[in-house]
């Protein structure tokens, strides 16, 4: 060592423990008040990789500023360092619905409390035990829900809706019940390898 100058040798690399093999990107409608705090830090715990807050024809919260991504990007952080990822979450540009769901990759879910055939149980239970799914998009609506005509159009792009159950959850609750059921369902949070 030299001045400011530090010089190391990289012995071994190994993925970080807290990261889960499957992407989670949530779509999630804008919230009012500190609920879209809420969704990031109990969402980034659990595993989702990605975020794209959504515009919908029922969101009555108004677009973030800069400094209020700045604030999610820092509620970002906190929640990864707590739960020891090893990689940040991605926080997207607010994107309108259409666009939003014209961009998402793999296997995408809709909760939605209009669906009465198709639980996600049953559509994670369906698919191909060959089938290596390694991205999963989560549409989640605002406080008012997705109207009949988003959902129609998400079914239009390849999103399938699904029902969570009998209970209507909060907006602020059903992305992080989603991706806690699809990680489990992949065996991400089996607890067996877990401290």
């Amino acid at each position: 060592m030299s001045g400011s100058k530090l010089e190391g040798t990289i012995i071994s690399k190994a993925p970080a423990a807290g990261e889960p093999q499957t992407g989670i990107t949530l779509y999630q409608a804008l919230l009012k008040g500190g609920n879209f705090e809420s969704v990031l830090q109990k969402c980034t715990e659990v595993g989702v990789t990605g975020y794209v807050p959504i515009i919908c024809e029922r969101c009555v919260a108004a677009e973030p500023t800069g400094s209020r991504l700045g604030r999610w990007q820092s509620v970002i952080v906190e929640a990864a360092q707590q739960s020891r990822r090893g990689k940040l979450p991605v926080l997207h540009n607010v994107a309108q619905f259409k666009e939003a769901c014209r961009s998402a990759a793999g296997l995408s879910l809709l909760p939605w409390e209009g669906e009465k055939v198709r639980g996600i149980g049953t559509v994670l239970a369906g698919l191909p035990k060959t089938e290596n799914i390694s991205e999963v998009a989560i549409f989640v609506g605002p406080e008012g829900g997705f109207s009949p005509g988003e959902v129609n159009y998400a079914r239009s792009c390849g999103i399938e809706p699904v029902s969570l159950g009998s209970r209507i959850l909060r907006a602020e609750t059903a992305g992080l019940v989603t991706a806690t059921v699809i990680l489990y369902e992949f065996g991400e949070l089996r607890g067996d390898s877990q401290i």
